[in-house]
């Protein structure tokens, strides 16, 4: 049995289709992995309204924090930094005021939103319940759920849902926005991250002797990090556990030229490395 067919099996397989349900039931769905999307009731939410910048911009910003609360002048400050005070704390209203309606097209004029919730002091919330999938949040709870998994013991559980991380990763966060500086930290963390997972997915394939698997692992690294030592040196393990020496040397030679060429010095961890 391969380790797709060990980690799909029950109750694994049931958790996977219960995501997916949850996903496609979901009244919104938000994607920030690739071009972000917003779909509501199984259709891409387009429109003037949507096209104002500063609306996706603060509902991103709610998304990725979902139920805390951040004051009109944290905001202001945030998407309007260059802008005069009184009319910065204006298009902030007019802008949350337009995003209430983008979601929830029948509410009332002074209703409370049901989703964007105005506190006491001038404090706004996103609410985040039931109604709602996004794949941020997937992510997190993949995460979770994997190093869960890893603490029991079950590592083909665990490289399973490293595979579905490596997945989200591989389509980069917001691409739209990477010179977005209040974005950059989210950036950052899933760029780690996904050189993470594909750390992890080495080790456990090594562990299997699954070296072919392990060895695709490591030039995934590379295609994102041409620099990355680790993944070199595992790769050079990979190539001395399949008896691959001339490979293991061609590989080393190569990247210490590489790495010289780019950085004028040679790789530290690689100066005492034999074949």
């Amino acid at each position: 049995m391969s380790m797709f067919e060990e980690a799909t099996t029950e109750p694994a397989l049931l958790a996977v289709l219960l995501a997916q349900r949850q996903e496609q039931q979901a009244a919104f769905r938000a994607y920030f992995f690739g071009p972000f999307r917003l779909i509501q009731q199984n259709r891409v939410v387009e429109g003037p309204i949507w096209r104002r910048n500063k609306i996706r911009s603060l509902l991103k910003w709610f998304l990725l924090h979902p139920d805390r609360p951040f004051s009109s002048d944290y905001l202001v400050e945030l998407f309007w930094p260059d802008t005069p005070a009184e009319a910065a704390h204006r298009n902030l209203r007019v802008n949350i005021h337009y995003l209430r309606y983008l979601l929830e097209p029948c509410i009332d004029r002074g209703q409370e939103s049901q989703y964007i919730c105005r506190l006491a002091n001038n404090f706004y919330l996103f609410r985040r319940d039931a109604s709602w999938w996004c794949d941020v949040w997937e992510v997190q709870r993949l995460l979770d759920e994997a190093k869960e998994q890893e603490r029991d013991g079950n590592s083909n559980r665990a490289a399973f849902l490293y595979r579905k991380l490596v997945s989200y990763f591989e389509r980069g966060f917001l691409p739209e926005d990477i010179y977005e500086e209040h974005l950059i930290p989210f950036r950052s963390q899933y760029e780690r991250l996904h050189l993470q997972m594909l750390t992890r997915l080495i080790d456990i394939s090594m562990e299997k002797r699954e070296l072919d698997d392990a060895a695709e692992y490591a030039y995934q690294i590379l295609a994102i990090d041409p620099l990355h030592e680790p993944a070199i040196k595992k790769l050079l393990s990979i190539y001395r556990l399949q008896g691959n020496y001339s490979a293991a040397s061609r590989t080393l030679h190569g990247f210490r030229h590489f790495f010289k060429a780019e950085l004028g010095v040679e790789p530290c961890s690689l100066q005492n490395e034999e074949l």
